[in-house]
């Protein structure tokens, strides 16, 4: 019984806090939504820049050997 009470207690704090959560939030104009796109955009640059400096990275180092030399090679 007490575990039902409890169960329906917090359902209804649930119920009741969610509303009151969002109601603070401004209504989403055009100006609103330009610039969020606008910074998920630069997120998304500065994340491929990443992507193809890392694939440079490894690029050089694995496919061109990091540039080092095997024993009994010479630099001339």
């Amino acid at each position: 019984m007490k575990f039902k009470v409890f169960t329906l207690l917090l359902l209804l704090v649930t119920l009741v806090s969610v509303p009151v959560a969002f109601a603070s939030d401004p209504e989403p104009t055009i100006l609103s939504n330009k610039e969020a796109i606008d910074l998920v955009q630069t997120h998304a640059n500065y994340l491929w820049t990443d992507c193809r400096r890392t694939g440079v990275f490894y690029a050089g180092r694995f496919c061109h050997g990091g540039g080092r030399l095997h024993p009994g090679e010479k630099l001339n």
